[in-house]
């Protein structure tokens, strides 16, 4: 063998054991841990229709507006729960400290929805209403538009590359983990929904008349022969995804010729924009939602589309509109089922909505308390981890601390509405039934319940026969209080939202029933599949409060402007009592007389309260780690990896040097030889 040839065959073999290094030695993509959510053995007593309490002795709600400052005040001890899932970039690191016992991680498909919505009521995503439009051309535009960016977003780019594999993507706005409410016919019938296709928006775009007639770099609308206007994607600053995700589809957006920028604004800001001025012209937020989707009615019925409704794109479908009443009217869930599915292949193909992602959160706590409920929707961050949380090495006791991203806006109970106020207020109030977190059933909780059928109708029975159930100020709940919530729901009706929900499901009146102290009526016209969940549903307040003259009830206190103090305001029955508000941070402490106490089965004596347990800036035990260390390591993990990178590229220049090199040889050589 020539010395040419021999060259040429080491230079082969170190070329082909470059590509064996660098396949080998690639970073791990280790899958995520959400191919399959782990069934936890969570806590509940089947007699007793869940877990008694409260355990811990006070409940703070700690505002950290941010989810990185989150875990590391739960690292430094500060928190016991962050009150949104880990960021996926920093779940490899925490993987580590669960494994040394310092955290806790839970996993859990969350029922949420994240989505991009347009402004239907402005240029250029309008709706049209002109009667001189007879043949609807502005709206064919606006629709093809909105089409055309949902095949702009990159669906696996979001799910592997942003969410690093910890969520699922779902074409309608109505999920999977719905069960038989998600219509997989929506996948089969709007492509737009689900896949990322440029040259179809691109000849969408075109077919619909967009084009750049004017070599400025936009497209020109077909509607003014102008260029489409600059718009803004506005985002939640405090979420990295949501504003990773508003990056990736504006860059999308401006890579065909329309010139959308994200713009992320902080939570408050963005929310008084979109659903109370109507000031937007896109945007990313997301819901928690319910199992079954009646929430469908309020995002997107034309009567929600006023300031501070929810139906914030502004769509107005007469057809849709019909559905969505259906879905309240549905008497069983076969009817509903009918309804729900022609509701969302409505949204879908109108593009009501851009459904873009929803969760597998991981979400990490203390390993110094136990007692954590695990929701198969929803996780940890639940009413019965508030109830039955303690500490590891007590039954009862200690301070639990719960991030919050926003502050608490409101303690009054009519006119709460984000999901910070309710974690507060859902420990505060209570009502007849209570929705069982494994098939999501009614159970009986401050009342027993019958329902029978009529004629037509339904006949609910409450029975308040409980003579534990203690109001915070010591007042007894009693049947009255139900009753006279009922009334004030009916008198402030014109008031509060939601309140057209007793109409829908056909309710007619009460009746006390004669010689029973401890029981009510309701009869409803109807035989409404959602009758119970309202009826039920409905917290008892004190209507001592409430009504001016109680109890002869004939004057009510305004629901958003009562004249209350903060303690009869929150003066509820639930497991903690309201104890002191502050722009940073609500505190609650236990109900000492609260109904379900007696249940708590204490394995060892119970120590007293530690003192100072109001003392905020004192964490409860040892921190989990420190902070500054768990950046060092990663700062030296980033290097390491760096290094390992630059001796690969190296190594692959030097070997394709010498590869190049004998290949000239070996050429040379054949010439000359």
């Amino acid at each position: 063998m020539s010395r040419a040839t021999k060259i040429w065959l080491l230079s082969a073999v170190c070329l082909a054991l470059l590509l064996l290094v660098t396949t080998v030695i690639q970073p791990a993509q280790a899958a995520p841990d959400n191919q399959a959510v782990p069934p936890y053995d969570n806590e509940w007593p089947k007699e007793t229709n869940g877990p008694g309490g409260p355990r811990a002795d006070a409940i703070v709600f700690r505002v950290i507006t941010q989810p990185d400052a989150q875990i590391m005040a739960l690292l430094k001890g500060e928190i016991d729960m962050v009150g949104w899932p880990a960021p996926p970039e920093q779940i490899p690191q925490l993987k580590e400290y669960e494994k040394k016992g310092l955290i806790k991680l839970f996993y859990a498909e969350e029922n949420s929805l994240f989505y991009l919505a347009f402004n239907f009521r402005r240029y250029p995503f309008q709706q049209c209403f002109d009667p001189n439009d007879p043949e609807g051309t502005y709206d064919r535009a606006a629709l093809a538009l909105r089409r055309a960016i949902s095949y702009l977003v990159d669906r696996d780019y979001i799910l592997n590359k942003i969410l690093k594999g910890y969520g699922k993507i779902t074409p309608s706005v109505v999920p999977p983990w719905t069960g038989r409410w998600y219509d997989p016919k929506v996948k089969e019938l709007y492509e737009w929904t689900h896949k990322y296709d440029p040259d179809k928006a691109r000849d969408l775009l075109r077919s619909a008349g967009f084009e750049d007639t004017d070599g400025t770099g936009w497209l020109n609308d077909p509607r003014t022969g102008r260029d489409l206007p600059t718009m803004y994607l506005y985002t939640p600053s405090y979420d990295p995804i949501r504003v990773q995700v508003g990056d990736l589809i504006a860059s999308a957006c401006q890579s065909v010729g329309i010139p959308v920028y994200n713009k992320p604004i902080d939570f408050n800001s963005l929310v008084n924009l979109v659903f109370d001025a109507h000031d937007f012209d896109l945007y990313i937020l997301g819901w928690l939602l319910g199992r079954e989707p009646l929430w469908l009615y309020y995002l997107f019925h034309s009567n929600q589309d006023v300031p501070g409704g929810n139906n914030a794109p502004g769509i107005h479908n007469a057809t849709l509109d019909d559905n969505l009443t259906k879905i309240w009217e549905a008497t069983t869930p076969d009817e509903m089922e009918e309804a729900v599915y022609n509701a969302q292949r409505i949204i879908a193909e109108q593009v009501a909505y851009i459904p873009l992602y929803y969760r597998i959160q991981v979400v990490p706590c203390s390993a110094r308390w136990e007692g954590y409920f695990v929701e198969p929707l929803g996780g940890p961050a639940n009413f019965w981890t508030f109830l039955q949380v303690h500490p590891r090495d007590t039954p009862t006791g200690g301070v639990f601390r719960f991030a919050l991203l926003d502050r608490v806006r409101t303690l009054d109970y009519w006119a709460a509405s984000s999901v910070w106020d309710w974690y507060v207020l859902g420990l505060l109030f209570e009502s007849p039934i209570a929705i069982e977190p494994f098939n999501y059933t009614e159970i009986p909780w401050l009342a027993n319940f019958t329902v029978e059928e009529t004629d037509g109708g339904l006949v609910i029975t409450f029975n308040f026969g409980r003579r534990d159930v203690m109001f915070h100020d010591g007042t007894p709940l009693t049947v009255e209080h139900y009753a006279r919530t009922l009334d004030y729901i009916n008198r402030t009706a014109g008031k509060l939202p939601g309140a057209e929900e007793w109409t829908y499901v056909g309710y007619l009146r009460y009746e006390f029933i004669p010689g029973n102290d401890t029981a009510i009526r309701l009869y409803f016209s109807r035989k409404s599949y959602w009758a119970l969940r309202i009826a039920g549903g409905t917290a008892v307040l004190p209507m001592h409060y409430w009504w001016k003259d109680w109890p002869t009830c004939t004057e009510v206190r305004d629901p958003y402007s009562p004249g209350l103090t903060d303690k009869e305001l929150t003066c509820g029955s639930g497991p903690y009592i309201f104890k002191e508000l502050h722009p940073d941070y609500v505190v609650l402490v236990k109900n000492d007389n609260y109904w379900r106490k007696k249940l708590i089965q204490p394995s060892k004596a119970v120590p007293p309260p530690p003192p100072g347990v109001w003392n905020l800036e004192q964490p409860q035990g040892q921190p989990a780690e420190d902070p500054s260390r768990a950046i060092a390591e990663r700062a030296s993990s980033s290097i390491k990896e760096l290094v390992r990178l630059m001796w690969i590229t190296s190594l692959g220049t030097a070997v394709i040097g010498c590869g190049i090199v004998a290949a000239v040889a070996f050429f040379v050589r054949r010439r000359t030889g």
